[in-house]
């Protein structure tokens, strides 16, 4: 890096002779990222020249060879040779080769490490995603970016939590690393330790709609992290190795040879799982085992289950040879409803066999967007934000989905708008009986943000309702956490019974989003929370505002309660670790800033978690300042860590414990 900040420094200059020499010495020294330059405003002057054009090109053609180079042609059921992985550091740890196989149902892998590396592995450690050791592997679908690189990619991490094997699936910014049960892999030490062996498999089902016998190449990336020390060895050499989000992954091929499948198989391929004016294209591939002749059932099926098409099903026989059959076949859905489809398809082999194949595709028509915006226009001002929020989701959803992707969040997306259309057109509103929902609210300055709500069966007929406000910190938790609330009030063994629509302070919970990339005060937070509670007050006519506040967002929630108590009924405090509002402030100016107001008109409730509390934050001189400000406060120490289950149950037991 010092050459190419050498670069940086003469390309601002102006000498692009000594900028390119300097990057030059950057590649030599190991820099691997022309992306990244390419993108930096301080190279602007060099990578602008004819030069630095040919040395891209040069990169990119060796990288094509390289690529090629170590790629595997794939039979079923049989693994490929080790290959050895290749070290981005001159550590000591050793050794790591990786070899694959494919199976009907999986990719299976095996990664080999040595050395220190793998005496990681003996002991209790993070996974990957959170800083640990451990496996990240790239599947990729060749989308013509290069021959080498995708956009189209999916991320899967490997490694242990403490003592225990995990794998996990990378499902966005929103969701994040998510683990699942079927990709937790099988770890094992040999030679007295000094050997590791990772055993893991990824099934097809995790990539659909892809699959190997009709989308040939894969590509495959893998790279080893150590813990804290980033990527230490990887099969082909990635700046963006471990970055889920980054635009284009690099990637060797995998071809996977269709005619050594000796299982009779079914799969199937989509020219689009978005049909916008344009009909759709089917390729199947089937595996027989014998010849003669096959029976083929192809049908269309909307949300219902029911078949589109005009005469139900259609019904074609085949001639079958052993060994791979191909087929394909044309729909056209222009003049269907917006929404999602079901492509199914039955096979009867010569042998008998029967073998079905389905995926989903979402139609959205010529002019979708322009259909759906003259809808939100016929609701009212109120509902207008929220339901232009998720059609402007959709069409980024629709701008961004890689080529071929299952579209079902933007489907899912998609029926959720039309349920807020219809109840707009139909109850005058978008508010459901109950149930979860996002809502859009809009600040005096007409920006917009988003809010996770909860309405309790019984909210349409309740008369006195009262609004639970919760604060987090956990920036994109926020879902999560409201759908905890609603499984304690819906679950047939949760600890609330049916809440009565005419009992009083009928609770509202709402979870107002937070946006980690702004940089506010805790006044101008505080004046969009005020801004907030306006709003909450009267889209659901509310008379009270319950308000808590979850560590690092508990010291607005402590703020908010100063600034204006008669808007409280209840204040709830979850005391931890990040618990620290005014870190410069002395005991005697927060003695003075909450002096002068009445804070005994409410009740208000102080967990401490002082595993956390005693060793940071300010806990401790916060609670003795409310106390001395006569907060009608109670205190409750809880075992153990702050987490999410013990902030939702506890604040539902809160809400419930004195509903009134």
């Amino acid at each position: 890096m010092e050459n190419y900040n050498q670069a940086c420094v003469s390309s601002l200059a102006g000498q692009t002779d000594l900028a390119l020499q300097h990057f030059k010495d950057a590649l030599a020294a190991g820099f691997d990222d022309f992306r990244y330059a390419m993108a930096d405003s301080e190279l602007t002057n060099l990578t602008s020249t004819p030069a630095f054009a040919s040395l891209f090109t040069a990169h990119q053609s060796q990288q094509i060879l390289l690529s090629s180079e170590l790629g595997l042609n794939l039979s079923s059921k049989t693994w490929s040779d080790w290959q050895e992985l290749t070290s981005k550091t001159n550590s000591t740890w050793r050794e790591a080769s990786v070899r694959t196989q494919w199976q009907p149902q999986a990719l299976m892998l095996e990664i080999r490490l040595s050395g220190e590396l793998a005496a990681l592995f003996a002991q209790p450690i993070q996974p990957p995603w959170h800083g640990g050791p451990g496996v990240m592997l790239s599947l990729a679908i060749p989308d013509g970016t290069s021959p080498f690189e995708s956009g189209n990619t999916f991320q899967f991490g490997f490694g242990k939590n403490k003592t225990s094997g995990i794998g996990a699936i990378y499902l966005g910014d929103q969701l994040g690393w998510q683990p699942v049960g079927e990709l937790t892999p099988k770890i094992s030490l040999r030679d007295q330790g000094k050997t590791a062996v990772i055993s893991a498999s990824i099934s097809w089902q995790s990539i659909l709609p892809f699959h190997p016998l009709v989308d040939s190449p894969l590509g495959l990336n893998l790279s080893i992290r150590g813990e804290k020390a980033g990527d230490i060895f990887t099969l082909f050499p990635d700046p963006r190795a471990f970055s889920p989000t980054a635009k284009l992954h690099r990637y060797i091929p995998l071809n996977f040879d269709a005619a050594s499948e000796s299982r009779e198989s079914l799969a199937g391929r989509l020219s689009q799982s978005l049909l916008v004016d344009q009909p759709l294209k089917c390729d199947l591939k089937i595996i027989s085992v014998q010849s003669g002749t096959g029976r083929l059932k192809i049908d269309f099926l909307d949300q219902q289950g029911h078949s589109v098409l005009p005469e139900g099903a259609a019904l074609t026989n085949f001639s079958c040879q052993p060994g791979v059959n191909s087929i394909s076949r044309t729909a056209d859905f222009r003049s269907l409803a917006i929404g999602p489809y079901l492509v199914k398809v039955e096979l009867e082999l010569p042998s008998d066999e029967n073998l079905v194949w389905s995926s989903q595709v979402l139609n959205l028509g010529p002019n979708w967007q322009e259909a759906l915006q003259g809808e939100i226009e016929q609701l009212t001002t109120r509902d207008q934000p929220t339901v232009q929020y998720y059609l402007d989701t959709i069409v980024e959803a629709v701008e961004n989905l890689a080529p071929r992707r299952h579209p079902g969040q933007v489907a899912t997306t998609l029926q959720m708008l039309d349920s807020l259309l219809k109840a707009g057109r139909e109850e005058g509103s978008i508010l459901p009986e109950t149930g979860l929902m996002q809502l859009v609210w809009q600040d005096p300055q007409e920006q917009n943000h988003l809010c996770s709500v909860y309405l309790p069966k019984g909210f349409r007929e309740a008369k006195n309702r009262a609004s639970v406000v919760l604060l987090t910190d956990s920036y994109g938790s926020e879902s999560r956490l409201i759908g905890r609330i609603a499984q304690l009030y819906e679950h047939q063994d949760g600890p609330v019974a049916n809440v009565a629509p005419d009992r009083q302070n009928f609770p509202v919970y709402l979870i107002p989003h937070g946006n980690p990339n702004l940089s506010q005060t805790l006044e101008e937070k505080n004046s969009e929370l005020i801004a907030f509670n306006q709003w909450a007050k009267g889209y659901f006519q509310l008379s009270a505002m319950a308000l808590a506040g979850v560590d690092g967002a508990a010291g607005l929630a402590l703020h908010f309660s100063n600034q204006a108590p008669n808007t409280l009924s209840r204040l709830l405090i979850f005391a931890g670790a990040n618990l620290n509002p005014w870190p410069n402030a002395g005991h005697q100016e927060l003695v003075n800033q909450f002096s002068g107001q009445r804070h005994d008109q409410f009740q208000t409730t102080w967990i401490d978690f002082p595993l956390e509390t005693r060793s940071s934050g300010q806990s401790k001189l916060l609670l003795s300042i409310l106390m001395e400000s006569k907060y009608n406060i109670t205190v409750q120490e809880v075992r153990g860590g702050l987490s999410m289950s013990q902030v939702t149950d506890r604040l539902v037991l809160w809400v419930e414990k004195n509903p009134k």
